[in-house]
């Protein structure tokens, strides 16, 4: 409400519409610590309550907004929160678009995630797989075998038809052509 009551950048969103979809932020800084990784350390780990988040998301709906990217580091991180949110934002039925980051291992140990993903409109899901080589996993701190646990949850994933992107890191020290 406020882009459109104050004049911020020459008054751009009375004549224009916002953008498609926009970024909520739901947490600062990471509960894991990957050794490539500076989220950490540049900031402490703090998260919103699931209510605040689906509050957030009832505002934005009510400004037309319905599409959404989670940009926290970890959507899925603490597993018991994240399912307490999605059941909140199943109950809200916002029928919102919703994209976050995920991590392999969350979803392998707690496959009810993806349905209360599906039920709550993520359509999309963001994994940093990083290397598909299982001992530059270990070395970055990866705490999941990639053989292991990503083949059943791409599988359910893909059942609840929601698309995965991923990011990968080359090369990350100690990596080989090999690797």
């Amino acid at each position: 409400g406020l882009l459109r009551k104050y004049d911020f950048n020459d008054n751009y969103y009375a004549t224009h519409p916002f953008p498609e979809r926009v970024s909520v932020e739901e947490r600062r800084g990471c509960v894991f610590r990957c050794a490539f990784c500076s989220y950490h350390t540049i900031n402490l780990h703090r998260q919103k309550s699931s209510e605040r988040i689906v509050e957030e998301l009832k505002n934005l709906k009510r400004l037309g907004i319905d599409k959404v990217n989670f940009t926290g580091a970890e959507f899925l991180a603490p597993p018991r929160k994240c399912k307490r949110t999605l059941e909140l934002i199943i109950e809200a039925d916002l029928n919102m678009d919703l994209l976050g980051y995920a991590r392999i291992d969350i979803l392998n140990k707690n496959p009810d995630m993806i349905t209360l993903m599906h039920k709550a409109g993520f359509t999309a899901t963001y994994f940093g797989v990083e290397s598909g080589d299982q001992s530059i996993l270990k070395a970055m701190d990866k705490n999941f075998n990639l053989k292991e646990s990503l083949p059943g949850v791409m599988e359910k994933l893909k059942e609840h038809g929601i698309d995965v992107w991923a990011s990968f890191i080359f090369g990350f020290p100690g990596e080989t052509v090999q690797t």
